[in-house]
């Protein structure tokens, strides 16, 4: 079975149909399947889906851009001071940090996706989980630690404060790239 990006097996689809049409010949109609992501990431869920008989039809629905280079500059400059990073997609790291090394923070992340990310820009990971922040957040100790939390223009900067702040982490959270509709 073809895996999707991150070693996930794809979505459980329909395998393409048998038909016949009206003119004698047989075939096999494939499923079309929209990819709404960026273009970027919908070229390998596109080869899985190709690969297991379907068609995909990208329609790229949002773009991702790194943040303005203030909040950059100001998440490199902490990320030096803290205790932890904490990485939950693979698009932070790449906002952050694409032209120039991590640094030899402790890194923890939300699913081998990120994980992977961090090893390429040179990061070191100490927490690879999986699943969900929460999850994550429940198998390490953070305990009065300053947590730098990179994470998107949607994220609930609230929600993500009261999780990190429930175990004990003191969390910095700054928007590191910027999720818009086209």
């Amino acid at each position: 079975m073809p895996m999707a990006p991150g070693g996930r097996p794809p979505l459980d689809l329909m395998p393409p149909r048998r038909c016949e049409s009206g003119w004698g010949w047989t075939g096999f109609e494939m499923t079309r399947v929209a990819l709404t992501t960026t273009s970027d990431q919908a070229a390998a869920a596109a080869r899985s889906l190709l690969e297991a008989g379907h068609k995909p039809v990208q329609l790229p629905c949002i773009e991702v851009r790194p943040a303005n280079l203030g909040q950059i500059d100001e998440i490199r400059h902490l990320a030096d001071s803290s205790d932890v990073i904490l990485i939950t997609s693979a698009r932070a790291v790449r906002a952050v940090w694409d032209d120039e090394p991590m640094p030899q923070t402790p890194v923890v992340t939300v699913g081998d996706a990120s994980a992977a990310a961090v090893r390429q820009s040179g990061g070191v990971v100490t927490f690879a989980g999986s699943g969900d922040l929460a999850g994550v957040l429940d198998s390490v100790q953070l305990d009065n630690q300053t947590i730098l939390y990179p994470c998107s223009s949607l994220t609930d900067h609230k929600t993500r404060q009261d999780q990190i702040e429930a175990v004990g982490g003191k969390p910095v959270i700054i928007t590191a790239y910027d999720v818009t509709p086209i």
